[in-house]
This record gives structure tokens, C-alpha cells and sequence, in this order.
């Protein structure tokens, strides 16, 4: 799917406003494009690696309505379902329903939590990437998302988990 008309590969949405909650970045993204709201955010470019660590997890999700689902689909798996799945579907049932609280976390520590620390230690930024719908309830695509931290807010906790 291409990108939204005015966009390329090569563009990137650039965030620069210190490290936000979920709730504030997903409110600036959204009144940059008030056309989109914003579902997931995640990693760019997580690797097989990470995945296969369980490292596959969005970073935020909006309140979603397949949370049920998802409950009546692991009570109704049968005993022999391997231990693998069982997992994933409880990591997404976990996941949908501490969405309202993720909210309020700050990108920075939810993204330490999930990934541990950056690349290296003087490194201001993180990509991330998301998943989106437009007013139609159809998916969106925007450019990743260069989001950029100050140095008080992970840098800092990096540094002293060391």
C-alpha cells in the first residue's frame, strides 16, 4: 500500500517534544492528522530475534473490541494447544486489557520495560511505527516515527543501569 499522498519512503514523522505519556503522543499524532486515529504503536523494525524472545508486543494499544474474543477463544482452546500459543494469547489478552493504563506511561519507560535499553547510551531517539484507521474505520498508513527524548528522561536511566 502506498503511503498518504505528500509522503515517500524516505519520510518520517518527527516528534520533538520531550519524553510524552502514550495518551500525549497519541494526541499530538493524532491532531497532526485529524483524518487517522492512531491503534498500536510499536518498534521499528523488531527483529526475528526480539519476536522469538517474546519481544513481539505492541508498545500501545488503543481499547480493543476483540479483547472478549480473545478471552472466550483461550478459554475455549483445547489442553493439547502448545504451551507457545497459550502464551501469545495471554500476552494479548494482558495487553488488551492494561491498554487504559499503558496511556499514562511515559514512551521512554514502556519502551525500556519491553526492549531494554537502546543501542547506545548517548542515543536521543527511537523509531517506532503504527498501526492505523482513517474516518471510514479503513487502515492508514503514515510515515515511522522519529521520536525523540530529552536527556532527563532515559538516557539518564540507561546510564544507571549499567
Amino acid at each position: 500500500r502506498p503511503l498518504r499522498p505528500g509522503f515517500s519512503v524516505w519520510d518520517k514523522i518527527v516528534v520533538n517534544k520531550g519524553d510524552l505519556t502514550f495518551a500525549e503522543l497519541v494526541k499530538e499524532l493524532e491532531t497532526r492528522f485529524p483524518d487517522v486515529t492512531v491503534d498500536t504503536l510499536f518498534k521499528r523494525n523488531i527483529t526475528k530475534k526480539e519476536v522469538d524472545a517474546g519481544l513481539g508486543i505492541n508498545l500501545y494499544n488503543r481499547t480493543n473490541p476483540f479483547a472478549a474474543q480473545a478471552k472466550r477463544a483461550q478459554e475455549q482452546l483445547p489442553k493439547t494447544t502448545h504451551n507457545a500459543l497459550k502464551a501469545a494469547l495471554q500476552r494479548d489478552i494482558d495487553n488488551f486489557n492494561n491498554a487504559e493504563k499503558k496511556k499514562e506511561l511515559s514512551v521512554s519507560k514502556r519502551y525500556l520495560e519491553v526492549y531494554g535499553k537502546l543501542a547506545t547510551a548517548d542515543r536521543n531517539y527511537s523509531m517506532l511505527e503504527g498501526n492505523y484507521t482513517n474516518k471510514a474505520g479503513e487502515r492508514a498508513q503514515l510515515p515511522p516515527i522519529l521520536y525523540v527524548f530529552t536527556k532527563g528522561s532515559w538516557v539518564d536511566d540507561q546510564k544507571s543501569a549499567k
